[in-house]
C-alpha cells in the first residue's frame, strides 16, 4: 500500500467506517484524560510531538502552566528545527501574556491570536513522513 493510501485508509476508518482496514497510527483520535485507562492528553501530545516533522495546534487559550508542561519537548523541537504553528483565541480572556511571550521566544513556532469572537477550539495535527507499508 502506498503511503498516501495508508493515510486515506486511516482517515476513512477513523471518521467513516471503523470496521474498514487501516493502520491505527493513521486514524484520527479523540484525545481524552481517562485515569481508568491510564490515558492523558498531555502524554499523547508529547508522544506525537516527538515523532512529527511539523505540528499545528488550534486552541481556545494558552496558559503558562500549559506551556510549562510542554517546555522540554518544545525545546527539543526547536533544536531539531521542527516547525510548528499555534493559533489561539482570546476565549474569556484566559490566554496569559506570559505564556505567549514564552512561545514567542521559540524561533520554530509561528504563533497567531484570533482577536474576534470567542473560539473554543482544540485541534492538534501532526505531520510526518509515512513509511512504505505492506498490508
Amino acid at each position: 500500500m502506498e503511503p498516501n493510501e495508508a493515510v486515506q485508509a486511516g482517515i476513512y476508518a477513523g471518521l467513516i467506517d471503523k470496521n474498514s482496514i487501516s493502520l491505527e497510527q493513521y486514524r484520527p483520535r479523540l484525545l481524552i484524560n481517562d485515569a481508568t485507562k491510564g490515558q492523558k492528553v498531555l502524554t499523547s501530545l508529547i508522544n506525537e510531538l516527538n515523532q512529527c516533522d511539523e505540528f499545528f495546534f488550534s486552541v481556545a487559550f494558552i496558559t503558562e502552566s500549559g506551556v510549562v508542561s510542554l517546555l522540554n519537548t518544545l525545546i527539543e523541537l526547536e533544536k531539531k528545527n521542527i516547525q510548528g504553528r499555534i493559533i489561539a483565541s482570546r476565549y474569556l480572556e484566559f490566554t496569559q501574556p506570559k505564556a505567549l511571550r514564552r512561545l514567542l521566544a521559540f524561533k520554530n513556532i509561528d504563533l497567531r491570536i484570533v482577536t474576534t469572537g470567542n473560539h473554543h477550539t482544540k485541534g492538534y495535527i501532526f505531520e510526518g513522513s509515512v513509511p512504505d507499508i505492506n498490508l
